[in-house]
């Protein structure tokens, strides 16, 4: 064969090959697009919840609350994050070397947002307190729980999502596989956290009403009602 063809089938190889490569990288970045959604979303969640806890409004904060766990959930099992992190682990001849990168320690994910939260019934006799002290304590309890709702939020949609992503996009299966087992253990803390927030917010209601200020005005039995839903199935399953 001609030297001149020669050259000219090389030439139509590298066009081809660097037309694999963009197309790669558009399906890179576009996989990565979708995939910012659920961090955006929970950061809405995150927002809305504030208020929502801070007025007490329970039924709003369950609402919040079963979408949150809802979304990591479906995000968690997204085949999008796996075509993802295939496509990033395809290496074309004329590809620059990867970045070396150290993977983390996988249990760097799992680690626990704040104090341990007030289990139900750990607490002192109402007797051991005089009367402002007591409802102080309760209002601690629920809003040590509160917070830990706000911060898991937080560090789905500010840490753990975006690390997920991140180490799909350079095509790190096993420390996907890591990140996204936190992400499951984040929506399980998030649903425990909830249900002792509505558990103490309970104990507030029944000593008195006024505790919970504008929703106390809510009929008693919606709240026992409410209340008594949660003792025997919680959070419905997502």
């Amino acid at each position: 064969m001609p030297e001149a063809e020669i050259l000219l089938d090389a030439d139509t190889l590298l066009e081809g090959l660097q037309a694999l490569r963009e197309r790669r990288d558009e399906s890179i970045e576009t996989n990565i697009d979708i995939l910012r959604d659920p961090a955006r979303r929970i950061q809405e969640i995150r927002f809305e919840i504030d208020d929502q806890l801070a007025e007490s409004e329970f039924t709003m904060v369950e609402q919040s609350v079963t979408h949150a766990i809802g979304l990591i959930n479906t995000a968690v099992d997204d085949a999008q994050l796996d075509e993802l992190c295939r496509l990033a682990s395809i290496h074309l001849p004329g590809d620059p070397e990867p970045n070396p990168f150290e993977a983390p320690d996988p249990n760097a994910f799992l680690r626990t947002v704040g104090p341990e939260l007030p289990k139900f019934g750990e607490i002192a006799p109402r007797a051991s307190y005089d009367e402002d002290a007591f409802i102080d304590a309760l209002k601690a309890h629920r809003d040590v729980c509160a917070q830990r709702i706000r911060d898991l939020l937080e560090q789905f949609s500010s840490d753990l999502w975006p690390t997920a992503l991140e180490y799909a996009g350079v095509g790190s299966a096993s420390v996907l596989a890591a990140t996204l087992e936190a992400c499951q253990k984040l929506a399980d803390d998030l649903r425990e956290a909830y249900e002792l927030w509505i558990l103490w917010l309970n104990e507030l209601y029944t000593d008195n009403p006024s505790h919970l200020g504008t929703v106390g005005e809510v009929t008693h039995d919606a709240m026992n009602l409410f209340i008594k839903r949660h003792r025997t199935g919680g959070l419905s399953s997502q």
